[in-house]
């Protein structure tokens, strides 16, 4: 089967336009999108880490609303949701790769 690809009257995967349009970091990867979210991968767990630990190391950086620590494919995951994108990225650039003890 022949498809003409320089037909602009084709139909575009959105996906593909999206991924496109994500903007690049200085390292050549793929940003990810900001949010007000943060995702928290906890490894290397030598203390208890719970939703008091986490409420007192990242409501340093502002308000935090909501927190939800589950497991994930053996991992210790939590959510952090602050008001704001600016406070979640102040945080994250903080915290990133840190240990918090």
């Amino acid at each position: 089967m022949y498809e003409d690809y320089t037909n602009p009257m084709l139909p575009v995967n959105q996906t593909a336009i999206d991924i496109t349009l994500q903007p690049v970091g200085p390292d050549g990867k793929r940003k990810e999108p900001e949010s007000n979210v943060l995702l928290a991968l906890v490894e290397n767990m030598q203390y208890a880490v719970t939703v008091d630990v986490l409420h007192t190391v990242f409501s340093a950086f502002g308000t935090v609303q909501k927190i939800a620590i589950f497991e994930k494919n053996g991992q210790t995951q939590a959510l952090i949701q602050y008001p704001d994108v600016t406070v979640a990225t102040a945080a994250k650039e903080a915290l990133e790769g840190h240990c918090i003890y």
